[in-house]
């Protein structure tokens, strides 16, 4: 019913287009809640691993960008989740999830961080031979 409601009122007031591509839907407070309902037989939460540094090396600035506010959404989650969980006095489903989301959030970090001083240390040394180019330049 609530479901059916919020969706009426989305689609309230637009025109749908020809040839369009429909804009993506933007949630509100659901991202905050586990909805996806991945458990098991046994009730506990199939998850992955956290990444690794050398697959984030792999991966471009926009995809390392876009996987950081992926992993924030998914903290931010799962943290509601361990909130609620404490207050009814329940232990928290897949507790482990939040250690490897933080892992893979701190591991990127230190990626960013080395392309950052790879970057600077290259603008550096590229710094540093403009003048003397410079110089050879005037002498001509």
């Amino acid at each position: 019913m609530l479901r059916a409601a919020r969706a009426a009122g989305a689609l309230a007031g637009r025109r749908p287009t020809v040839g369009a591509r429909p804009a993506a839907v933007t949630r509100g407070i659901e991202e905050f809640f586990d909805v996806r309902g991945e458990k098991s037989t046994d009730g506990t939460v199939e998850t992955g691993r956290a990444w690794t540094a050398d697959e984030l090396r792999l991966k471009s600035f926009d995809d390392l960008r876009k996987l950081w506010f992926i992993l924030l959404k998914e903290k931010n989650m799962l943290l509601t989740e361990k909130h609620l969980a404490r207050s009814m006095g329940q232990p928290m489903v897949g507790a482990d999830r939040i250690r490897k989301v933080k892992t893979s959030m701190a591991r990127l970090k230190t990626v960013v961080n080395e392309r950052s001083r790879v970057y600077k240390a290259n603008k550096e040394l590229e710094d540093a031979e403009k003048p003397s180019l410079e110089a050879v330049d005037n002498k001509a």
